[in-house]
């Protein structure tokens, strides 16, 4: 009889135990479906992820931005939601990220990739203006290599062919100059080590170029002013001669370049000066003093440019400044050609065929800009 009340309450204890678990599960899968919250849209994700990278103020003051987590948070709309609009601007997010971080390459390739992908989409224009502007940014100092700069100006190149009349073909137009503005600069720093080591066959096409990339760059009159004191070296005379005597008329070339014109054109003679040579006046050019002839040589130079505006008129020359460049290039070259040696050495030696032959001679030629006529 206690073997039966006993098996009895072990079948009890069961029975409880298997209807407590039934309902457990009965609960557990019968929950109300519109308590579980619904998966973010990806608009929803798009503002969320503009928000952490929007950042926020702390104290007003510095702006904080997590971009580590907009970037991931933007990187997943890509993910799972690949065919929405959304996912799209996305990828241009990331690219902002990128920039405004300062890592220029990889915004460019995100902003590369998207007109890539995307060549119709509207955001197009935007994505080629920051494309460029990662090379504007990454534009190194003039006597340095120039290859950012180029690529910064055929990507502003390419906006406004394509969209001329866009905000962003306006901006790249403003920084299209200013890339051109370097370039120019750069090839007159090249041009000016040709220019003082007498290699003017390679100076010509170097001045050249910085007056067709900036005809207005910073130290223009002095381009133009040595560009026709290398043409007349090269056998230009003429040339030369004209675009010299045109910036010489220019009231507002420095003062330097102005007395070697004046030399160069004959207007006014090298002399020496013992007494600033011996002691080592850096004021008087190492030695040397400039006497123009007529007993003045700012109206020497104006009145010898008077003479000469009819044969060639000052805005002609000006004008044409630029039209000199394939003969230039020409001419240098044709200077440049000989069957031996390095093609600068023998240009050198061509251009400057009165060089001094013994070496007291030399050593007195090298305390002077040129040799006096």
């Amino acid at each position: 009889m206690l073997c039966s009340s006993n098996l009895l309450r072990g079948r009890t204890r069961t029975t409880m135990l298997l209807l407590a678990l039934g309902i457990s599960f009965g609960c557990a899968g019968s929950g109300d479906p519109a308590s579980e919250p619904a998966p973010k849209t990806a608009e929803e994700l798009f503002g969320e992820a503009n928000e952490t990278l929007n950042g926020f103020s702390v104290l007003y003051l510095l702006e904080s931005v997590d971009y580590p987590r907009a970037i991931a948070q933007f990187q997943e709309i890509i993910d799972n939601y690949p065919f929405s609009e959304f996912a799209t601007l996305s990828e241009l997010k990331i690219a902002d990220a990128y920039f405004d971080q300062r890592d220029y390459v990889q915004a460019a390739s995100f902003y590369q990739e998207f007109v890539e992908l995307h060549p119709t989409h509207p955001k197009v224009a935007y994505a080629l203006l920051r494309n460029g502007e990662c090379a504007f940014q990454q534009m190194l100092a003039p006597d340095q290599d120039q290859g950012k700069t180029r690529e910064a100006i055929q990507l502003f190149d390419a906006l406004t062919d394509r969209f001329p009349r866009t905000e962003e073909a306006a901006r790249a137009v403003e920084l299209r100059v200013q890339a051109r503005e370097q370039l120019a600069i750069h090839e007159v720093v090249i041009g000016d080590f040709y220019f003082e080591t007498e290699k003017y066959h390679a100076a010509v096409p170097r001045y050249v170029d910085a007056l067709e990339f900036s005809p207005q760059h910073e130290g223009f009159r002095r381009t133009r002013a040595r560009l026709g004191m290398s043409l007349r070296r090269v056998g230009q005379t003429e040339k030369g001669d004209a675009l010299l005597q045109d910036a010489l008329s220019d009231p507002e070339l420095d003062g330097d370049t102005r007395e070697r014109g004046e030399v160069e054109l004959g207007f006014a003679v090298a002399v020496r000066d013992p007494a600033a040579e011996e002691s080592g006046s850096s004021d008087s050019g190492g030695g040397w003093w400039f006497w123009p002839f007529g007993g003045g040589g700012d109206d020497t130079v104006e009145s010898a440019a008077t003479e000469d505006s009819e044969e060639v008129p000052s805005q002609a020359v000006a004008a044409s400044q630029l039209g000199v460049a394939a003969e230039a290039r020409e001419a240098s070259n044709a200077s440049a050609s000989s069957p031996t040696g390095s093609e600068e050495d023998s240009a050198a030696s061509e251009a400057v065929s009165d060089a001094p032959e013994s070496e007291s001679e030399a050593e007195e030629s090298s305390r002077r800009w040129y040799w006096p006529f």
